[in-house]
């Protein structure tokens, strides 16, 4: 899938002008409310509403995301991507991909933020996922889970050590309070974790375990851990985490990929 975003980014680029075929068919465009740090989306397609697609104050560089199917950290541009936040609400039309809601995003935002762009090549900081010292610690997994296997409930009041707790049996989970984040892998593959382990710190992470199997495991940090300054009883960061409790360590490299290059950008959109 990802190689055919990107060969989809490529055309779409290489044109610089978007596809009149592949658009919504109605599209507001609004700047979020200052200060408000808030976001979600709902409808689209493989949803209970496919023809409605509403996204509320996503940062710019999120909609970038979704537009070139890369993540963030593969675009670069100034930033504001980062702090500038907006409000779209659009109509599809009926039996819409997922892949042509990624070319409609994109072309949305080169019409209303006159937007240009270009491929490049690059090397940028990132990680490769290792066995550390000491082993691993992750159980072999026996196989895919059960899927009648889902708990109805579960103990809600945090641990000692502030971690929120996971539901019982042997499903796929993750939950968050107050920063601190819990998170149970099933039947999990190296090359997934690292995937999933790059969009939480915001940096490419490329399996070089070694490791052909699946496991099952837990893992619990902070958010606030990983902050430029954490407080002294922030808790493990994710790094930490990685390394104690699953017996992995990332360790910093340059990481070879194509990225997109902002080269023009409008902060404020088109009327619509």
């Amino acid at each position: 899938m990802r190689l055919l975003l990107l060969c989809l980014c490529a055309c779409a680029l290489a044109a610089q002008t978007p596809d009149s075929q592949v658009v919504f068919e109605v599209a507001t465009v609004k700047h979020g409310p200052p200060r408000d740090y808030s976001a979600s989306s709902r409808g689209g397609p493989g949803t209970a509403d496919p023809t409605t697609y509403t996204i509320e104050n996503y940062p710019m560089s999120s909609l970038l995301e979704i537009a070139y199917g890369l993540s963030s950290y593969r675009i670069f541009g100034p930033a504001w991507l980062a702090e500038e936040r907006f409000t779209i609400a659009a109509k599809l039309p009926a039996g819409t991909t997922k892949e042509q809601l990624m070319l409609m995003m994109r072309t949305l935002l080169v019409e209303r933020f006159k937007i240009t762009a270009h491929i490049e090549r690059k090397e940028i900081a990132g990680y490769d996922l290792i066995v550390a010292k000491g082993g691993l610690k992750m159980a072999a997994s026996p196989g895919p889970p059960n899927e009648d296997d889902a708990p109805v409930s579960w103990p809600t009041k945090p641990d000692k050590e502030g971690y929120p707790n996971l539901p019982p049996g042997r499903q796929a989970f993750m939950t968050a309070a107050g920063g601190r984040i819990r998170w149970r892998f099933v039947d999990e593959s190296m090359d997934t974790l690292a995937s999933k382990l790059a969009d939480n710190v915001g940096r490419p992470i490329v399996d070089a375990t070694g490791l052909t199997g699946k496991y099952d495991f837990e893992i619990y940090w902070s958010a606030d851990a990983m902050s430029a300054d954490p407080p002294a009883d922030s808790g493990s960061s994710l790094f930490t985490a990685v390394q104690q409790q699953l017996g992995l360590k990332l360790e910093p490299k340059k990481v070879p990929g194509d990225t997109v290059v902002i080269d023009r950008i409008e902060r404020t959109p088109r009327e619509n």
